[in-house]
């Protein structure tokens, strides 16, 4: 079987999340039996506990899950310690007992950027990796990428550059899979997009600008309704189109979002779509396709309403989110129309947090929200969704990986563990 967007995406099997917000599968899942409630008494099939925290999602192929984290520096906001320690790790999981069955371990190649602002909010570990029938690609910042097979053996070290964003917030984007390339958006670390080949870990191509010093997003891929492949990524003001094979500009357009942008590009149905953006902030549709525009425009739509962190989830003709506020949004993907603008009944912070860092996940019909610290809100994936079930664990760690759905299950990592509910068949 292959994944959706033709041939340009590595294959996969029925069921696996082998990559960021499952990669083609745009966060909706085929697996069955996904439960709708747990506890810590009810539905917890097993609990790891992860040598060190990390914001990066878990991954699946087959019956291994995969996850990073990050010990040594940063661990601690009272006594960040010594930046020379810092170690990130790749974690491979049986996915029915729980057991880990093997860790990677990757000292820090120099200096990273300082434990302070934002980085202590997402840490050392927030790129999640992905996952193919060869290797494991896991995203390391000022470390590099590094391709690990099923054992845990590096196979090769690829560099990305060393240089810090000019806020100092660190790493974020995961990698993407793009036929035999593996591509990085190394924003932070060189102002670049990067493309690898994923056998040898040798550079195929580069495509620079200084504008990407604020774009934080996972590169997208999808083709336009003319068949010409856009491999996608949003930064301020701005959104490119690149040929994935090469890494030459297809297209660019504007965009209502300006300052950095967090979220990754959404596609579907000829279009794509990209949200963010501080202060100016805004969503913004747009025709994909080779280099002519359609009349009047690659602008479909633009609305105010955005999300900061939080990717959006197209599904049925409709763009849902949960932006990191907890304001649940709905728009019409063909006028823009907002169709529902609500929030989740979330503790009153007084505006001090942001509550949501995770992107909605789909399955069996049901959409998953995780919140940081107040558990997943199971909302109906309807113009306006409704709160079906609420579900919370006694980990008090920070949840802000996004769910990854497997067959009887749900995987929710935090910043202490990883845990799976559900029974897994």
């Amino acid at each position: 079987m292959l994944c959706s967007l033709w041939l340009l995406v590595a294959p996969c099997v029925a069921h696996d999340w082998p990559a960021f917000r499952g990669g083609a599968e745009g966060a909706i899942s085929k697996a069955t039996g996904v439960p709708v409630t747990w506890s810590d008494s009810t539905n917890l099939v097993w609990k790891l506990d992860l040598p060190g925290p990390g914001s990066s999602s878990p991954v699946v192929r087959g019956n291994i899950a995969y996850v990073t984290c990050y010990t040594g520096y940063g661990v601690s906001t009272s006594n960040p310690g010594d930046p020379a320690s810092l170690v990130r790790h790749l974690l491979a999981v049986d996915l029915k007992s729980g057991k880990k069955l093997w860790q990677a371990d990757v000292a820090a190649k120099g200096p990273d950027d300082n434990y302070r602002g934002y980085i202590s909010e997402h840490g050392y570990s927030s790129s999640t990796p992905t996952v193919d029938e060869q290797a494991v690609y896991a995203f390391f910042g000022k470390s590099g990428l590094y391709a690990f097979d099923q054992q845990g053996k590096k196979l090769w070290q690829a560099d990305c550059g060393s240089e810090s964003d000019p806020r100092g917030w660190g790493s974020a984007a995961s990698p993407l899979l793009v036929g035999d390339l593996v591509v990085v958006n190394a924003s932070s670390e060189s102002r670049s997009i990067l493309a690898f080949d994923k056998r040898t870990g040798k550079q195929v191509w580069k495509a620079e600008g200084g504008n990407l010093a604020l774009s934080f997003g996972t590169p997208a891929v999808a083709n336009g309704p003319d068949g010409v492949a856009n491999l996608l990524i949003a930064a301020p003001g701005e959104i490119w189109a690149l040929n994935p094979k090469t890494g030459k500009l297809v297209w660019f357009a504007p965009l209502r979002a300006r300052g950095n942008i967090s979220p990754s590009v959404v596609t579907g149905g000829g279009q794509a779509y990209v949200t963010g953006g501080f202060e100016s902030k805004g969503t913004t549709a747009l025709s994909l396709g080779g280099k002519a525009a359609p009349a009047g425009g690659r602008m479909v739509w633009e609305v105010g309403a955005s999300s900061y962190v939080p990717t959006p989830l197209l599904h049925d003709g409709k763009l849902f989110w949960v932006n990191e506020m907890g304001a649940v949004t709905v728009v019409d993907t063909a006028t823009g129309k907002t169709l529902h603008d609500g929030k989740l009944p979330l503790a009153d912070r007084g505006g001090r947090s942001r509550p949501v860092y995770a992107s909605l996940v789909l399955a069996g019909g049901n959409l998953y929200c995780q919140t940081r610290r107040e558990g997943v809100f199971v909302l109906s994936a309807t113009s306006r969704p409704e709160v079906l079930h609420h579900n919370k664990l006694a980990d008090d760690g920070d949840f802000s990986a996004t769910p990854a759905p497997v067959e009887g299950g749900l995987l929710l990592r935090s910043s202490r563990a990883l845990h799976l509910v559900g029974a897994v068949k």
